[in-house]
């Protein structure tokens, strides 16, 4: 009997730990999650939202989109994040740095947990400063998840200024983890 507890309550936390590391699927993947996608709000926003709310919603996601500094709705630590996608890739050319792109959505525990453990570590932030950071939120401006064939996130991709991917990864990353994948990518470019 506590032999079945014990590897039932391992096989759980083992889920769990699978789960993390994964991600979480793309927020338009998922008919029952309310916001925009590319065919538009998913069925559980109808039922949600009033049009009141969608209205606000609507004029505060375009203000964001168009906002090409760095956004305080999405700043992860002391990250210069930018929001646009194609301005981001702007200033990668102009300033002929390579991009970092954060595909995430406010929906998603892993992408949240980055928010909170990765981001704000002092190592990650003066590392990003090599990176034009992008934050691209899915529910928002999808663009990027479309480029990049984002099917879950958190989705984080290194690219050379003109978009062209470096490499990828998903799931959370540790400070440490995090840390490695920019040092690969900035050998690669």
């Amino acid at each position: 009997m506590v032999r079945t507890a014990v590897t039932l309550a391992l096989v759980l936390a083992l889920v769990a730990v699978a789960v993390l590391m994964a991600g979480c699927p793309k927020p338009d993947d998922d008919p029952g999650v309310a916001g925009p996608g590319p065919m538009g709000p998913g069925p559980a926003a109808n039922a949600v939202a009033d049009e009141t709310d969608n209205a606000e919603a609507t004029a505060d996601t375009t203000e964001s989109a168009a906002n090409t500094e760095p956004d305080e709705a999405v700043t992860g630590g002391e990250i210069a994040w930018v929001s646009d996608y194609e301005e981001g890739l702007k200033t990668a050319q102009a300033e002929n740095k390579p991009v970092m792109i954060d595909i995430f959505s406010y929906s998603c525990g892993p992408c949240l947990d980055m928010d909170d453990k990765t981001w704000p570590d002092p190592e990650v932030v003066e590392k990003a400063k090599e990176f034009v950071c992008i934050k691209t939120d899915t529910a928002v401006d999808d663009s990027a998840a479309m480029k990049y064939g984002t099917q879950y996130i958190p989705h984080l991709v290194f690219a050379k200024p003109d978009g062209t991917k470096i490499m990828d990864d998903v799931g959370f990353k540790s400070p440490s983890d995090m840390i490695a994948m920019m040092d690969k990518a900035l050998a690669v470019q």
